[in-house]
């Protein structure tokens, strides 16, 4: 649970915890793990919710 401001580097967002170089490595390792499947990553934030959207092509049966 996280109430206050999100800041963002890039499109990531940025840890408040006091190690930082402890944490905030999950997202990008989800990025890494969807691109080896062309996937892609989405996030997005409003006052309320923090979204994460993953996505990948379904292949097709030609494709199997």
């Amino acid at each position: 649970t996280y109430c206050g401001t999100v800041t963002f580097h890039g499109d990531l967002p940025v840890t408040s915890k006091s190690a930082p170089h402890r944490h905030g490595m999950g997202l990008s390792n989800i990025r890494k793990a969807a691109a080896g499947y062309q996937g892609i990553v989405k996030t997005s934030v409003d006052p309320e919710f923090f979204t994460l959207t993953l996505m990948f092509p379904i292949p097709s049966v030609e494709d199997t």
